[in-house]
Formats: structure tokens, sequence, C-alpha cells
């Protein structure tokens, strides 16, 4: 079984200054694993892939929060010395996350409650004859 493009492309990425990239393609095929160069290119030239961005900005997002600040204690201000320790503050800072803080952005209402608040001020502000345009 072939392994994934992005794990050829880093190990490439790894090597390429020392080797180039066809003869350490050519070293993979020896080995079995069939990959054009063009592949690699194409590859360095596509954009980031949604869950690529995600996962780049939850890891900032949990380092920011596990790792210790400045003053040397940990955001949570309670150690994490286990997984176990982590797995139990996780749930907790992902609901403040997901909910709790976009749901204070909201006052406090429920997301399909505050579209309908909205669009109800949009339609009193078109009777009385203001110009209010919907945001997306």
């Amino acid at each position: 079984m072939r392994p994934a493009t992005p794990l050829i492309c880093a190990f490439i990425d790894a090597h390429r200054d020392r080797f180039g990239v066809a003869p350490i393609r050519r070293a993979l095929s020896v080995h079995g694993i069939q990959f054009a160069p063009r592949t690699y290119w194409a590859h360095l030239k596509a954009a980031p892939s949604k869950r690529a961005l995600w996962d780049a900005t939850i890891t900032g997002v949990l380092a920011g929060i596990y790792e210790t600040g400045p003053d040397g204690r940990r955001p949570p201000h309670r150690p994490l010395r286990t997984l176990a320790d982590l797995e139990d503050i996780t749930p907790a800072w992902v609901h403040w996350s997901s909910n709790h803080r976009l749901m204070h952005r909201l006052g406090r209402r429920p997301p399909a409650e505050a579209e309908a608040g909205y669009d109800a001020d949009l339609q009193a502000d078109q009777k009385a004859g203001t110009q209010k345009t919907r945001r997306a």
C-alpha cells in the first residue's frame, strides 16, 4: 500500500535539498512506491485544504491554552500532568469556544432566534423607509 501523498511530499521536502526530487522518486520507485515528480510539484502549488487550515487554527488555539505563559503557569491555572488531565479540561474549553463565546456575540440568544430578530428589525427598518442591508 502506498503512503499518502502529503506524507511522501513531506519526505521529499525533508531531503530534496540534499538529493533532489527526481533521485528521491527513483529511490522510492525501487521500493515499490510509484510517485511522479509532477505530483510533488502540484502538491506544493495546491492551496491548503479546509481541514489543513482548521487543523492549523486549532493547533494554535490549543497551544495557547496548554502552553505555559510568561509567568510559567498554564492559562487554565491547573497543572496538566497526564493525558487524563488534558481530556478532562478540553470539553469545557471546547464548550466555551463553540457555544459560550459565540452566544455572547448574539446577546445570549440561540442563533435561530438572533437571526429571526435581525430579520424582524430589517423588515421594520424597510417599512420605515430606512435603508439597511442584510449581512451575509
